[in-house]
């Protein structure tokens, strides 16, 4: 017999989620809930719409009394379903280790049990608009179980939401919904792993899409907790990173969080088709940073982009910006590692105007950034300053040691009859004198 659990206890629990629903981000509110599911056994999750509920007055009800009698939950006025009865057993979930495959898409086959009316579009509308969680929830379970057409107007309607940005926002962030279809993802993880497989396919080339974003928020964290199943699912959000680093969007940071979090290592071709696109600059940084995330790989990946694009480091346009970044990032990255060979190729770069990009990246770092670095010697300096790169090059160089490492500056100027040009010698000579009329000021 399935050990009885106090409905109260499990409804305070459901409660103290949904207040964390207000504060935390929508994966860390799914961590909880299903660690609360796991932690009082299936002797205590309901079966789906339809199947009565003793746990008290239903979330969301206006009047917030306990029922006198088990009320079925969800089918509400209104909601565009008929009455029915949801089967009272979910579909077995595939034991840890093994993988239970979904179809992908409309030849899906729906369960034999699930013979409720298919929600429509006005009344899915009706629901949000009234922030109807556990008819909500009701609605999206009928979809699930059928998942042919239940996808499809699942899909339209997270669609619609998504192009009237207000009802995807209430749908996403309301308290009551969140909580109706974070109950559904509990229960029916089958269901929920293979519709989002679906979703995640049709909306691929909408990378600007808000769906997009919660597709990243939540199925990283859905596979994560359950480890070791939905195998394809896993694959084909592989798969979808992949495509997103190579197309862009507004979500690339979401991309990169999702990567992490599954901790795959994407091929840096990935990668390297967004850097060489001069019409995805916005997206440069975010990808540099993606990639040297992934360690010592991603920090050799990021070097071989350098390495391969050095010849466009002079000219100033968007290659030099995603070179300016790859090696910020690789130093940056670096800074607590006082002889990484990282951060000494690149200060030691063959290519003077990487060399150059380097260097600068170098001192305009703050001075505690730097102390664990291997130091930059005089040499160094005097063989950038004396090299060719552009003079308004130099000239933004010695602006940013002077700002950063005065004491650089004042040992160049008792070296520069060793500076070539007489501009540069000079600008070396002007930033010392202003920066001891300064320290004058200070003193007084």
């Amino acid at each position: 017999m399935a050990a009885r659990f106090d409905p109260r206890e499990i409804e305070s629990s459901m409660t103290s989620i949904i207040e964390r629903s207000r504060r935390d981000a929508l994966p860390a509110v799914l961590a909880a809930i299903g660690a609360l599911l796991a932690s009082i056994g299936p002797g205590c999750a309901t079966s789906g719409a339809g199947v009565e509920s003793t746990s008290g007055p239903s979330v969301g009800s206006p009047d917030g009394e306990r029922a006198g009698e088990a009320q079925p939950v969800g089918l509400v006025e209104g909601s565009g379903l008929a009455p029915a009865v949801a089967p009272a057993v979910a579909p077995a979930v595939a034991q840890e280790g093994e993988e239970k495959e979904k179809p992908n898409g409309s030849d899906a086959e729906a369960p034999k049990e699930a013979s409720a009316e298919l929600p429509t579009m006005d009344g899915l509308l009706g629901l949000l608009r009234r922030l109807d969680g556990p008819g909500m929830e009701a609605a999206f379970e009928v979809c699930l179980l059928q998942p042919g057409p239940g996808f499809k107007i699942l899909h339209d309607f997270l669609s619609k939401c998504d192009v009237e940005r207000d009802k995807i926002l209430t749908l996403t962030h309301d308290p009551l919904l969140v909580f109706g279809l974070l109950r559904l993802v509990a229960r029916r993880p089958d269901e929920v792993a293979a519709f989002s497989d679906y979703l995640m396919t049709a909306t691929r080339d909408r990378t600007n899409s808000f769906i997009r974003r919660e597709i990243y928020n939540f199925l990283p964290v859905f596979l994560n907790y359950h480890r070791g199943k939905y195998l394809s699912v896993r694959r084909n959000l592989e798969k979808d990173i992949v495509y997103q680093l190579e197309q862009g969007g507004d979500y690339l940071y979401k991309v990169r969080i999702a990567i992490r979090e599954l901790d795959f290592v994407p091929p840096s071709t990935a990668f390297f088709a967004c850097l060489k696109d001069p019409a995805r600059t916005a997206d440069h940084q975010a990808a540099v940073a993606a990639t040297v995330a992934l360690g010592e790989k991603g920090l050799e990946a990021v070097l071989a982009y350098v390495d391969e694009s050095a010849e466009h480091a002079a000219k100033p346009g968007p290659v030099r910006s995603a070179i300016s970044h790859a090696v910020r990032q690789v130093i940056l990255s670096q800074k607590d590692q006082p002889d990484s060979k990282f951060t000494k190729r690149l200060l030691g770069h063959v290519d003077e105007n990487v060399r150059g990009i380097a260097i600068l990246t170098f001192f305009r770092l703050p001075k505690e950034d730097r102390t664990a670095q291997a130091e930059l010697g005089e040499e160094q300096v005097l063989d950038f300053l004396n090299g060719g790169a552009a003079g308004t090059f130099k000239q933004t160089f010695i602006a940013a040691v002077s700002r950063s490492s005065p004491e650089t500056i004042f040992a160049l100027e008792k070296r520069a009859e060793e500076i070539r040009e007489e501009k540069t010698r000079q600008r070396v000579i002007d930033r010392a004198e202003r920066l001891r009329k300064r320290s004058s000021k200070k003193t007084r």
